[in-house]
């Protein structure tokens, strides 16, 4: 019936008795195949590993009794199958596969139940019941929790108000809250109201609410100031209590006030009329050194309608308080940033809408701050206006107007101009002290018109002079020394002179002019009070290669400020004292006071005749002024400056804007090429002086030899006090830094010869800062290493130096080091996540080793983890043999053991307990003494070795002091 039983594959059926019928199938057989099935079906038996009567795989078990015959039709004894489906009970504990606690599933190998919270034969509740069955937490002994299950999660409605369980139950704070009762009043997210007034009630339909029982319906909104910035809605409460324990990403900052660390952003909506917006961090929670600022739109710094930096009155200097005078309604953003990336504190943050000027006012809300609500006029509506003192009228008809001037005017909250009877010395138009000078504000003595001491104020024979804001002042220091600053002046006489703000100033400074003063001066400035005010500034030398002073402090409008104009060690003479300011953008200017100076961007422009203000400039404005298709400095042509009045682009384009590759570096115009400043730039050579080329750093690591390079340059004395680099050849490097970084590190690791590097940033021709170079990492190695603290974005030139007329081929580092939450790229050479940080998912995160988190559950995290190897390490998984800080011996015999007991051991992972850095026998940085018992030896007859450098001269002496030779 077969034909071909030689055939590899064939698909038959194999005809048998009728009882067999059922036992015969359908295959597609090899040949040997064939002929076993034809034998089985014809009745015959075939020996197989599962009838022989042998254990054929060594589990104990013999044919029908061993599993893998089931498993393997009976064919053969292994393998076997899964323990949690073969029948058996495998860990004798009278449950078998399924129902067995240990099997996940059926392709578990293993029935073992694992060590769990319900098993462990502990009472891990303290309710005095161990372990399942008999704890009431243990519905199976696998279960981790001995807890039995609270009320909040028992799918039960326990307080019969149709609402069961959390987070659906008004009275359940987490589902582990065992009472559902609810509170009186209900909370916000389940009051039927609309207390965040966003037109979505309680939970879940508000996205404030995180369930029932929360009792706040303020949303977190997402995105709308930029992906890694939370945002908050106040308008319900107007109030929030928070706190920055770890640096926060910098996404957001205010192009006025600044704010380079991370923020957080709160959305407050103003609902019904004009409104005057109050927002501050004044309060006395406040420790973080916060800046705030205001914007319509919050991504967009153009929309930002105003800020603030430190201007609170409680004195901690780190709380900002921001009044924006009336905002139309709508949905405003109120950013709290922290001033700088270590900038860390709690703050309490309040916004408040008050009534803007001129509104009326009979019921709440309240006026904005510095007005009062009162009849402008007698008879006129109750409206918010300025107090009497501060309203620009001549309320009591005397021909003087408001604090300080005004004598009946004791402060600018003074809601009275009437002049007390008789007047105060300081208004009563006689000359009281005998000064020659009469009343306020001529009389130096005087700090307001209704100040009753006209007498010289600051003692005796120290005559308060004035400091005018357009001349300054001239004088002589002699005498008694009656008054001193908290940096100097203990020694020497001085001279006062009073200040008065012409305008609101975001800064003032005063500065001693070196070519006309004759002595080393110190300046201080006491606000308000002369012999016991405030002191805001006090300044000794203005930097380490001058001795004249300069001082820059917050003037109070009407207020004096006292400047003292001291000397060091005795010293006294003739000086020049030279004021200038700081305007903010939309406050008073005076074009006649050309020394105070509009913000970046602003310029003092003419509202009405006779009253000016600092306006947007063209350029700076984000306007097309000239219609060219390039906005603002630096990108228009027509721009010198962002405080440039006028954008029209010259007859003749400069070389930066003019389409051609001016320097034949294959770079074409600002930005593209790095010679370029700004597209009003007319030199695109990127070369420091001509004859000394620039080349490009791309990041990271590059090489290059100075043999043949130029000598043009010379490092600071800091670095160089002989001299010697302008008789070694140089190359210089620019490197664009287009990432905002908390650390840019240079360094010239890996060179042949001793290097220099001093750095210039954006006008490569013009010398750097003195701070800004280094010579050699230490006393022992030559090669160099600076680092700049969150530089600014931009180019930086580096010239790679030698000393000593040295040269060779050197190794050239630059990266920046990014802050947490900033975007990177895994192997990026150029940006890399700064020090505890990795990079994961396209972002710097805080690594397992820095996190403060036992990650690997031994009870142990970060430093104090034997797995973790520096604080980039992003496993704290133990290696399998315990290193030497942490393995419980005394590896190096100095009675210590492990770290932190042990002061060879800088974290638990190191592999070495020895206390010094370096052998004995190999020249390197000073050694402690006891670090080594010869270090101790040593150093007690050499202390230079320990001290200042363990040079080839200590190495030679090891053989002197402890017996043995290095050789």
């Amino acid at each position: 019936m077969i034909d071909d039983l030689a055939s590899a594959e064939r698909f038959v059926i194999v005809a048998v008795d009728v009882v067999d019928m059922n036992r015969c199938i359908a295959r597609t057989l090899g040949t040997a195949a064939l002929a076993l099935l034809l034998g089985a079906c014809a009745g015959g038996r075939t020996a197989t590993n599962c009838n022989d009567g042998t254990d054929n795989d060594g589990d104990g078990l013999i044919d029908a009794a061993d599993p893998g015959c089931a498993k393997n039709a009976n064919r053969d004894e292994s393998p076997d199958p899964p323990a949690c489906q073969n029948g058996l009970d495998d860990d004798s504990d009278g449950l078998a596969d399924d129902a067995d606690w240990g099997c996940e599933d059926r392709e578990d190998f293993d029935e073992v139940d694992p060590l769990r919270a319900c098993n462990d034969g502990d009472d891990n509740d303290g309710d005095g019941l161990i372990d399942f069955p008999e704890d009431d937490g243990c519905e199976s002994p696998v279960e981790d929790d001995e807890d039995v299950v609270h009320l909040c999660e028992d799918f039960l409605d326990n307080d019969g108000d149709g609402i069961m369980d959390f987070p659906f139950e008004p009275g359940c704070a987490s589902a582990d809250d065992d009472d559902e009762t609810d509170p009186e009043p209900l909370p916000a997210c389940s009051n039927g109201g609309d207390d965040d007034l966003d037109e979505r009630i309680d939970y879940p339909t508000d996205p404030g609410c995180e369930s029932a029982g929360d009792d706040d319906e303020a949303n977190v909104l997402d995105g709308v100031c930029g992906p890694m910035v939370e945002v908050r809605d106040l308008t319900a409460t107007g109030t929030i209590l928070a706190s920055v324990a770890v640096a926060l990403p910098d996404t957001l900052s205010s192009p006025s006030c600044g704010g380079r660390g991370g923020e957080r952003a709160y959305a407050f909506t103003v609902t019904a009329g004009m409104r005057a917006l109050l927002a501050t961090t004044d309060h006395a929670e406040t420790t973080l050194d916060t800046v705030i600022y205001l914007r319509a739109s919050c991504t967009r710094a153009e929309s930002e309608l105003g800020c603030d930096d430190d201007s609170g009155v409680l004195g901690t200097g780190s709380a900002s308080t921001l009044l924006i005078p009336e905002v139309a309604p709508g949905t405003y953003f109120v950013v709290v940033d922290a001033f700088g990336p270590g900038s860390l504190g709690d703050y309490r943050l309040t916004i408040e809408a008050r009534l803007p000027l001129h509104a009326p006012c009979s019921a709440p809300p309240a006026c904005a701050p510095g007005l009062v609500c009162r009849e402008l006029t007698p008879g006129a509506p109750v409206t918010c206006e300025p107090h009497v003192c501060a309203d620009g009228g001549d309320n009591d008809g005397d021909g003087i107007v408001d604090f300080p001037f005004e004598p009946g005017c004791v402060s600018p909250d003074d809601d009275d101009e009437a002049d007390p009877s008789p007047r105060p010395a300081c208004g009563n138009r006689v000359d009281d002290d005998g000064d020659g000078a009469v009343d306020f504000p001529d009389d130096p003595g005087c700090a307001y018109a209704s100040d009753d001491q006209e007498v010289n104020e600051c003692g005796a024979g120290l005559l308060i002079q004035t400091l005018d804001a357009a001349s300054g002042a001239t004088g002589t220091t002699s005498g008694a020394t009656l008054a001193r600053g908290s940096c100097g002046g203990t020694d020497a006489p001085e001279a006062v002179h009073a200040f008065l703000a012409p305008f609101p100033l975001l800064a003032a400074t005063v500065a001693v002019d070196a070519t006309a003063t004759t002595f080393d001066s110190v300046l201080y400035v006491r606000n308000a009070d002369c012999t016991g005010g405030v002191e805001l500034a006090c300044n000794n030398d203005a930097s380490p290669f001058s001795t004249a002073a300069r001082v820059t402090f917050v003037p109070t409008v009407g207020v004096p400020a006292y400047l003292f104009i001291d000397g060091t060690f005795g010293a006294a003479g003739d000086y020049l004292l030279v004021v200038s300011g700081l305007v903010a953008a939309g406050a008073t200017c005076d074009p006649a006071l050309p020394r105070f100076a509009c913000v970046e961007g602003t310029v003092c422009g003419q509202l009405t005749p006779g009253v000016h203000a600092c306006v947007l400039a063209a350029c700076g404005d984000g306007e097309d002024d000239d219609g060219d298709g390039r906005i603002d400095f630096p990108l228009d042509p027509g721009c010198d400056a962002a405080s440039d009045d006028d954008e029209t682009d010259p007859v003749v384009l400069a070389a930066c804007a003019n389409g051609l590759d001016d320097d034949g570096d294959a770079h074409v115009d600002f930005p593209a090429d790095a010679g370029c400043d700004s597209a009003s730039d007319d030199n695109e050579f990127d070369e420091c002086t001509p004859g000394v080329p620039v080349l490009a750093h791309p990041g990271g690591a590059v090489a290059g030899d100075t043999i043949s390079g130029t000598y043009a340059y010379s490092a600071p004395a800091s670095c160089d006090p002989f001299g010697t680099t302008g008789t070694s050849p140089e190359l210089v490097y620019s490197f664009q830094l287009t990432r905002p970084v908390t650390r840019l590190t240079l360094d010239t690791a890996g060179s042949s010869f001793d290097t220099v590097i001093y750095v210039r940033a954006g006008d490569c021709a013009a010398a750097g800062p003195d701070g800004w170079c280094n010579d050699d990492v230490d006393l022992v190695t030559t090669t160099s290493l600076l680092s700049l603290t969150a530089p600014a974005l931009g180019f930086y030139y580096v010239v790679v130096d030698g000393i000593w007329s040295s040269a060779g081929s050197f190794v050239f580092t630059i990266v920046g080091e990014l802050g947490a939450g900033a975007s990177c790229t895994p192997g990026e050479a150029a940006y890399v996540c700064g020090p505890g940080l990795v990079c994961e998912g396209g972002a710097c995160a805080t690594s397992a080793c820095a996190n403060g988190v036992d990650d690997d559950g031994d009870g142990l995290a970060d430093v104090a983890d034997p797995g973790c190897d520096a604080v980039t390490d992003d496993d704290e998984a133990d290696p399998a043999a315990s290193p030497a800080c942490a393995n419980g011996a005394d590896d190096d015999g100095d009675g210590l053991t492990d770290y932190p007991a042990d002061p060879g051991c800088t974290r638990a992972a190191d592999a070495t307990e020895e206390n010094c850095v370096h052998d004995v026998c190999t020249a390197g940085v000073a050694l402690v003494p006891g670090c080594d018992p010869c270090a101790t030896l040593l150093c007690a007859g050499d202390l230079y070795c320990c001290s200042t450098v363990w040079d080839a001269f200590c190495v030679t002496e090891v053989a002197l002091f402890c017996g043995f030779s290095c050789s």
